[in-house]
C-alpha cells in the first residue's frame, strides 16, 4: 500500500472555472507523482464514476519526469477522475467546475418629454456574469467592474463605461454589457 495523492489543476478565469454561464471551455489536468513507479489508465466520469464516460487515458509513471494528462472543453459541472494502476489499484478523486451566473440586464427609461428636448435617461442595473469573482470554496472574493459599450442615434457620444446616461434626444439606444 503507498500514497497516491495527484495534484489537480483547473484554471480559473475571473474566479470560475468556465469563462462565461454556458460555455464549455473548462480545463482539468494532473500530473501525479505516486511511488511506485506503474503505468494507470485514467478514465474522466461526468458527475460519478458511474456516470458518462468521457475520455479514457494511460498514463506511463515508469518515465522521469512522469507523464500528465489533461481534459479540456468542459463544461460546469461534476467529474470524476479515476486512476487503475497495472496492480490493480483504483481511485477515485470528484472534482466540480462552476461557472458564472447569466448575466442579467434590466433597464429603467425616462422617455424625452418634447421631441425638441433632451431629457430622457436609461439607468441599467446588472447582476450575475463574473462581476463578482469566486474562490475555490465558493465564497465572493471580489467585484469586477461591468463594462458599457453604447451606441445611440447620429450625435450621441458613448459617455463611457458606465451603467446610467442621461440628456438623452428621441432615438434608439443601445449597449453592450461585459
Amino acid at each position: 500500500e503507498y500514497a497516491f495523492s495527484p495534484n489537480f489543476f483547473s484554471p480559473t478565469q475571473n474566479g470560475y472555472h468556465i469563462s462565461c454561464n454556458g460555455l464549455c471551455d473548462g480545463e482539468l489536468s494532473t500530473a501525479p507523482q505516486p511511488f511506485p513507479f506503474e503505468t494507470y489508465e485514467i478514465k474522466l466520469f461526468q458527475d460519478s464514476a458511474n456516470g458518462a464516460l468521457i475520455q479514457t487515458d494511460t498514463l506511463l509513471l515508469n518515465t522521469f519526469p512522469p507523464s500528465s494528462f489533461s481534459y479540456d472543453s468542459l463544461c460546469a459541472g461534476s467529474y470524476v477522475v479515476q486512476f487503475t494502476s497495472q496492480s490493480g489499484c483504483v481511485r477515485e478523486f470528484p472534482r466540480t467546475l462552476y461557472e458564472p451566473d447569466s448575466l442579467e440586464v434590466n433597464g429603467i427609461v425616462s422617455d424625452v418629454l418634447c421631441s425638441s428636448d433632451s431629457t430622457g435617461a436609461i439607468d441599467l442595473t446588472v447582476d450575475g456574469g463574473v462581476g463578482v469573482g469566486i474562490n475555490a470554496f465558493g465564497d465572493s472574493i471580489n467585484f469586477l467592474p461591468y463594462t458599457y459599450d453604447w451606441t445611440g442615434p447620429i450625435g450621441f457620444n458613448d459617455p463611457g463605461s458606465v451603467d446610467t446616461i442621461g440628456n438623452l434626444t428621441i432615438g434608439g439606444y443601445s449597449v453592450i454589457v461585459t
